[in-house]
């Protein structure tokens, strides 16, 4: 059951679980996937890994699986960017975000390879500057995203930026917490994280069509309730996403407990 939260600078929802919630994310997807097909277009979608975000992959995929012509999904053409990568880490290298995203999601799916664009975060100097330049221009080219999904961290971290982020950011390295690190290993079968992610900016975020952010458990509670600002703060990276026009909150109660 999906339950609307008033009175909040961010339109949030409550879900009976994280699991229910994440799929509402995937059905939103495919909505946009039908929408943008029958537009004769195909929809561009954003995607942050790591196992919160298994529900929603899954529940694409079974959409997907069935014949369009009985409502299965249309996905051959579908834009697919990557949220980040790990520094030092190529696409589909073994430990890497991409690496967990293909064996989840990626190698199951029907959208074509070359409609796949992932962050390469092995790249520095002037390689890694034009690499994060064609990503932008890539996702201006294809965007902007109908949909785009980012998880929000035990730090405050918005994506993979931690309290104190540059508003107007937009793709490159940024540098992330211990505790981040812990719970992005914790995230992605216990790798190795570094302690600089490659990651889309806040401004490349926001240049999303929706924003769909989820966080879940009673860790989250007071996170969650520190970001509801009435103005936005760098200190609290949610409220950087106020002012946008669809942004949705996605909680379980566990995680809300501290609005209701």
């Amino acid at each position: 059951m999906k339950r609307p939260l008033e009175f909040l600078p961010l339109k949030t929802f409550v879900f009976d679980s994280a699991a229910e919630a994440m799929e509402s994310i995937a059905r939103e997807m495919a909505n946009w996937i039908r929408t943008k097909r029958y537009q004769r277009g195909d929809a561009t979608l954003c995607f942050s890994s790591g196992e919160p975000v298994r529900p929603a992959l899954d529940k694409i995929r079974q959409m997907s699986g069935q014949d369009e012509a009985k409502g299965g999904l249309p996905v051959s053409g579908v834009r697919c960017f990557g949220l980040a990568e790990f520094e030092g880490s190529a696409p589909d290298a073994p430990g890497s975000m991409s690496a967990w995203m293909k064996e989840a999601f990626h190698a199951k799916w029907g959208a074509l390879p070359e409609h796949r664009h992932l962050l390469d975060g092995s790249l520095g100097g002037p390689a890694l500057d034009a690499h994060v330049a064609d990503f932008e221009a890539r996702l201006a080219k294809e965007g902007p995203a109908d949909v785009l999904m980012v998880g929000l961290g035990a730090t405050g971290r918005l994506g993979m930026h931690e309290p104190g982020a540059d508003p107007k950011s937009r793709t490159g390295l940024v540098r992330i917490s211990d505790t981040t690190r812990a719970e992005l290993s914790q995230w992605h079968g216990g790798v190795n994280v570094p302690e600089r992610v490659l990651s889309m900016g806040i401004a490349t975020i926001r240049s999303a069509v929706r924003v769909r952010v989820f966080a879940f458990g009673a860790h989250m509670a007071e996170v969650v309730d520190r970001g509801m600002l009435p103005d936005p703060d760098p200190k609290n990276p949610l409220s950087l996403l106020l002012g946008h026009k669809d942004v949705e909150l996605l909680l379980d109660p566990a995680a809300a407990a501290r609005l209701e």
